[in-house]
């Protein structure tokens, strides 16, 4: 309760410390400094970016938000061309046309697919592609996918052409 005749408490430097972070304390620097190792973000980080194949993530209304560096390559261009766009109308349709329909049967069914499409990639190269959509759930509800991709062009090609000289 505020006394007669006495000021109300000063909030100057409550107010100067609202623009600086607070450090944290003595025991908590303790513990970051003895921590071995990456914390879970940049595990999960450091995984993403190093795998064999090409991985990329939609949110629930089906916009691309995360591609890592493997399917930048696949796909010929920045990720900042591929982040942003729609996998259901986004590319070309000779980009989505045989993908697309991998994609919409595990966004209703909610379950893994296994796919293999011709995609032109949004460079212009045509490739033949394989892996696996896998929706993202949560409470019975699509709310995203993540899907793989491997270039199988090379191992397509090389297919066709061992039926080919079998015929002969």
């Amino acid at each position: 309760m505020k006394k007669p005749g006495t000021a109300p408490p000063s909030t100057a430097g409550r107010e100067q410390q609202a623009g600086r972070e607070r450090r944290p304390s003595a025991s908590i620097r303790r513990a970051q400094d003895q921590k071995i190792g990456p914390d879970e973000t940049e595990i999960a980080r450091i995984i993403l970016e190093n795998l064999s194949d090409g991985l990329w993530v939609a949110n629930r209304n089906d916009i691309i938000v995360y591609i890592n560096g493997i399917m930048a390559e696949i796909a010929g261009t920045k990720r900042e061309r591929i982040i942003g766009a729609s996998v259901i109308n986004g590319f070309s349709e000779e980009t989505l046309g045989d993908f697309r329909v991998s994609y919409m049967k595990a966004k209703e069914s909610l379950i893994p697919v296994d796919y293999e499409a011709q995609v032109v990639t949004p460079a212009g190269r045509r490739t033949w592609q394989a892996g696996r959509i896998i929706p993202i759930v949560r409470d019975s509800l699509f709310d995203g996918m993540i899907t793989t991709v491997k270039d199988i062009t090379a191992a397509k090609l090389s297919e066709e052409n061992r039926q080919a000289l079998a015929a002969i």
